[in-house]
């Protein structure tokens, strides 16, 4: 029996389509910037923003993200595989506020789980970690 551990975010999700797709729009109308790096794995680097530009476009998505975006198609029958052969599944997620303590920290760790839920995503155990 193995532990596999599987990132939410890049792994179970597209992010960086995502973050593309969002963010081409959010920049062009707010900013009249366009796609500075189109393989760049975050905001950051996609526009080359600030940080206030950055945390900007997440208040914006953060929670549909969390809430509605899908799991990458044919990613929870793989997983159910793996859990079928008796390994160890074990989710990990560094999204804003998972780690916190107080109403923001349960409602993310809520939206986790429901979102592995709604997903069809087997698992046996949630880790939640600062990124």
């Amino acid at each position: 029996m193995s532990k596999i551990g599987l990132d939410i975010d890049g792994v179970l999700t597209d992010i960086e389509h995502y973050q593309l797709k969002k963010g081409a729009a959010f920049f062009k109308r707010k900013y009249h910037q366009e796609v500075q790096n189109p393989e760049g794995f975050d905001i950051k680097k996609i526009f080359n923003c600030s940080e206030k530009q950055y945390r900007r476009f997440w208040t914006k998505y953060l929670i549909p993200y969390s809430l509605w975006e899908k799991a990458r198609p044919g990613i929870s029958q793989e997983i159910q595989k793996i859990h079928d052969n008796k390994d160890s599944v074990n989710i990990i997620t560094s999204r804003e506020f998972a780690c916190s303590k107080g109403i923001a920290g349960q409602l993310m760790r809520a939206a986790v789980r429901n979102w592995l839920k709604r997903n069809h995503i087997v698992y046996d155990t949630i880790t939640y970690c600062k990124g």
